[in-house]
């Protein structure tokens, strides 16, 4: 599967087409807001911007609705913390992204799922990308399977669920290596 064609429209907002049917847009690093940013992401002081500069919100449009929104986040990895610019630093994204019910079940979120790991290991050079989603959202686990995502963790009533309290959740995870091997397929 290859990734979607992006770039920075007038707007300055980085989008994504797939053959003129869904757009993406998400904050560029150094502006403080554009079309499809979430409200609170305007960064003030420097470690708030420094948290910006690594989140990185994303609205999906269908025409002028929206079916969907997302995110990618930046974290350190584990490492040996006396290291001061270790490897480690901001080595690790993790994404999520919910879709509208009423837009579900016609492959968006695998669609935004791919761009975001490309904007992760394409753009952003992670070495590994995590997500997750709880144990009985299928069509979640399937979206990550599809884009060759592995489960690496079973949590036993990890995940807190609004109306059914804790329930189990599961993570899947990919390193930059297996992005690179599934898009020289």
């Amino acid at each position: 599967m290859s990734g979607p064609n992006h770039a920075v429209d007038a707007l300055g907002a980085l989008s994504w087409g797939w053959s003129g049917i869904l757009r993406c847009y998400a904050r560029p690093r150094g502006r403080r807001s554009v079309r499809g940013a979430h409200p609170a992401y305007s960064p003030g002081s420097s470690p708030e911007r420094e948290a910006a500069e690594d989140h990185h919100p994303v609205v999906a449009f269908l025409g002028e609705e929206v079916v969907g929104t997302a995110s990618l986040w930046i974290t350190d990895g584990l490492g040996q913390m006396h290291v001061p610019d270790g490897p480690w630093r901001k080595a690790e994204a993790g994404i999520g992204y919910m879709i509208d019910p009423a837009h579900a079940g016609r492959g968006y979120a695998t669609e935004i799922a791919s761009a975001l790991l490309s904007l992760a290991f394409d753009d952003l050079g992670v070495h590994r990308v995590t997500a997750g989603c709880f144990a009985d959202n299928v069509a979640s686990w399937r979206v990550m399977e599809k884009l060759g995502m592995r489960r690496e963790q079973h949590g036993v009533r990890d995940s807190w669920h609004a109306e059914r309290g804790w329930i189990d959740g599961f993570t899947y995870a990919m390193l930059a290596e297996e992005w690179r091997a599934r898009q020289a397929r």
